[in-house]
């Protein structure tokens, strides 16, 4: 394969996995921290289920005269973060499922395109959405799913390698 076609495979692949991430951002968009209940109260905080945190925020004045002081001024804020964590792991897992199947897709077509340098890159593309997905979910599988599904990941490239791509 000449220069040309590398990179043309290079920039397919490349371009293929961002399409699929951003793709799945446009339908099923991160949750972030302001999506959860705000709560501007200990008792709107207790109320939702929120754990009320005080804290100082450091001030500096200054004296006349003087060297500045430093001062603090108190406020408190609502902690959800079990609630917004539970969003993001939801995220992670469509973001997941998603990558995998259309991973597992790209990989299957690329084995039957006759172009070689497209061939790889729709390839290449897929690897990349399927460890996208895997690296996004990671710390919320267990031990049991990542083992099954390194394998069948494996599994498939390897009969591809064999039976497609020779």
């Amino acid at each position: 394969m000449d220069i040309k076609k590398k990179i043309l495979a290079l920039s397919v692949m490349i371009i293929f996995a961002l399409f699929v991430g951003y793709g799945i951002e446009v339908f099923n968009p991160t949750p972030e921290s302001r999506d959860i209940y705000s709560a501007h109260t200990l008792d709107e905080c207790v109320a939702a289920g929120g754990e009320w945190r005080e804290d100082r925020v450091p001030k500096r004045v200054v004296v006349e005269n003087e060297s500045d002081e430093l001062l603090g001024e108190s406020y408190g804020y609502c902690s959800t973060s079990n609630e917004f964590e539970n969003l993001r792991e939801g995220k992670a897992k469509i973001v997941f499922i998603a990558s995998l199947i259309i991973g597992i897709l790209a990989v299957i077509v690329a084995s039957f395109l006759k172009v070689n340098s497209i061939s790889a890159g729709i390839l290449g593309g897929g690897v990349l959405t399927i460890l996208y997905g895997t690296i996004r979910y990671w710390q919320y599988a267990q031990n049991t799913l990542k083992f099954v599904l390194l394998g069948l990941a494996l599994g498939v490239l390897i009969y591809l390698g064999y039976k497609k791509i020779k």
